[in-house]
C-alpha cells in the first residue's frame, strides 16, 4: 500500500496513524478521538482516511467516535457479486429470531438474562 502522505510523516506520526487505523479496523464500538492522536488531529485524520481508502475502506464518524467500513464503490461491487448477502429465507429467519429474542421482550418490558444458565464451575479432573 503506497500512501505518499503517510511516508512523508515522521516516524512517530506514522506510528500514530497506523495505531488509529488498527483501532478503527478492529473496534466493535466507536473509537474516541481522545484515545488516538491521529483521530484527534485533523491533518493526521486525513492521512488515516487516505490509508483506509488505499484498501477500499473509509473512515466513518459514529456517535462521537470513528469506525471503518467499506467504501460505497466496494460495497456496491460486493452486493453485485453476491458476497456477504444472506439469501432471502435466511434473512426472514434472522428477522424472526431478532423479533422473538430482542424486540418483543424489550417491548413487553422484560429482558433476557445476559448470562443464561448456572454459573460456570470447574469440573474436577479424575486421574
Amino acid at each position: 500500500m503506497d500512501v505518499p502522505s503517510l511516508d512523508a510523516l515522521p516516524h512517530n506520526r506514522r506510528a500514530d496513524v497506523r495505531a488509529a487505523v488498527c483501532a478503527v479496523e478492529t473496534a466493535r464500538l466507536p473509537v474516541r478521538p481522545a484515545h488516538y492522536r491521529a483521530l484527534a488531529e485533523t491533518a493526521l485524520r486525513v492521512v488515516v482516511e487516505q490509508v483506509l481508502a488505499a484498501s477500499g475502506r473509509t473512515l466513518l464518524a459514529v456517535s462521537g467516535g470513528y469506525l471503518s467500513g467499506y467504501d460505497d464503490d466496494i460495497r456496491q461491487r460486493l452486493v453485485h457479486e453476491g458476497i456477504g448477502i444472506l439469501p432471502r429465507d435466511d434473512r426472514a429467519v434472522l428477522t424472526l429470531v431478532l423479533l422473538h429474542s430482542v424486540a418483543i421482550p424489550q417491548a413487553a418490558g422484560t429482558t433476557l438474562p445476559t448470562n443464561p444458565g448456572p454459573a460456570a464451575r470447574p469440573c474436577p479432573c479424575r486421574s
